[in-house]
């Protein structure tokens, strides 16, 4: 079985867009041409896709199907509600979540605009012993968590569930943050 850490050799990072509609999955997979339709569909632009009953999968670029993330992402992750629990929501809905693997982490992309935190490095310091890390990046916030390999399946959905929930922790923190600077304020208004 060709491992991951092997794969790394020769390319940087691996994205992984899991879609938890369908419907956005089909919208977004028709400007692709299909060049092979077996187990995992395979395209002439590199991507590799799979749909499972109420999600699916794009992979980039085409890995070997004996890789340890193709065997672990052939069979159904556990746990994605809990990415649908917090992203799809008013004010931040998204029906799909874009997640990069490198070596050593998985983490979110910039494309959830998730804005700076206060007290970043006081979060870091609670939450690196469980090996996860809010990092900043061109001024908006990536989740990062770390992994080991070679990935099982129960592995890959330990490190996706552990991801959703410190994505729900960074949303949380936010609206504590706001709270706390709205109840200042109206304090405030007393002495003005």
């Amino acid at each position: 079985m060709l491992m991951l850490k092997d794969f790394f050799s020769t390319t940087d990072r691996i994205t992984l867009e899991i879609y938890f509609n369908p419907y956005a999955f089909h919208e977004s997979i028709t400007r692709y041409q299909v060049e092979s339709d077996g187990d995992w569909t395979k395209t002439k632009n590199g991507y590799m896709m799979k749909e499972f009953g109420n999600y699916a999968i794009i992979l980039y670029p085409i890995l070997p199907e004996d890789s340890d993330l193709i065997i672990s992402l052939s069979q159904k992750i556990e746990n994605l509600d809990r990415f649908r629990e917090t992203l799809m929501k008013p004010g931040r809905f998204k029906d799909s979540i874009t997640i990069h693997i490198q070596s050593d982490e998985l983490s979110t992309s910039p494309e959830l605009d998730l804005e700076e935190l206060v007290g970043l490095s006081l979060v870091n310091d609670v939450l690196s012993q469980k090996g996860i890390s809010f990092k900043e990046k061109d001024g908006l916030i990536l989740v990062s968590i770390k992994i080991e390999r070679p990935f099982t399946n129960s592995k890959l959905s330990e490190y996706l569930s552990k991801l959703a929930i410190a994505l729900k922790l960074y949303y949380k923190i936010k609206e504590e943050q706001e709270d706390i600077a709205l109840k200042t304020s109206l304090n405030f208004l007393q002495l003005l």
